[in-house]
């Protein structure tokens, strides 16, 4: 078995693939209801578009911004899945 390590440089703003849990997707819809309360404004909200196998495409900074309050050693209930997929550029 080869435990050598790999290094792979990418950009934040790269994309990425994830998969939300069920409390990922409730964060989120909570955190667009929570901006709508705070600036007085009523836009609807729209999930995140989700392939047949559940996957999400985002920019690494996206997910930093969106879910990095919840991404912390310990945490039982986290957005998504630990397992994410760097998208070529392009994609």
């Amino acid at each position: 078995m080869n435990n050598a390590m790999t290094n792979i440089r990418f950009n934040f703003n790269d994309r990425v693939r994830i998969r939300l849990t069920p409390h990922g997707r409730a964060f989120h819809a909570m955190q667009h209801a929570m901006a709508n309360m705070q600036n007085g404004t009523d836009f609807k909200y729209t999930p995140p578009s989700e392939d047949a196998d559940g996957w999400s495409k985002w920019h690494m900074h996206e997910i930093a911004n969106q879910f990095g309050e919840l991404l912390y050693n310990g945490n039982s209930e986290l957005p998504f899945e630990m397992v994410a997929e760097l998208i070529g550029r392009g994609n």
